[in-house]
């Protein structure tokens, strides 16, 4: 039997959650789903809310809203402030 299959043609870059505290944001990610990046999906909504009340709430119903608008997204981090270092001591 013939399958037909689709995907999201064009998913959105990633943006940035509002967190005022990101590694601690992290470290409550990683205790809950383990080690960056992770994926999480509607399933993981009730944990994500239970964060929200002990956490930045902003960031986490921004996070909520984007999985009932896609069902599933990535979490991961990124290092800007680290990069921009390595660059200015480059001395070519």
């Amino acid at each position: 039997m013939t399958e037909i299959h689709f995907a999201q043609a064009n998913p959105i870059e990633g943006e940035e959650l509002a967190l005022a505290s990101p590694d601690l944001f992290i470290m409550r990610v990683e205790e809950l789903w383990g080690k960056f990046p992770v994926e999480l999906c509607k399933t993981d909504i009730g944990r994500l809310e239970g964060m929200a009340v002990c956490m930045e709430r902003a960031g986490i119903r921004q996070l909520i809203r984007a999985i009932n608008l896609l069902g599933v997204v990535k979490i991961w981090a990124e290092y800007p402030e680290a990069e921009n270092e390595n660059q200015g001591n480059d001395k070519t």
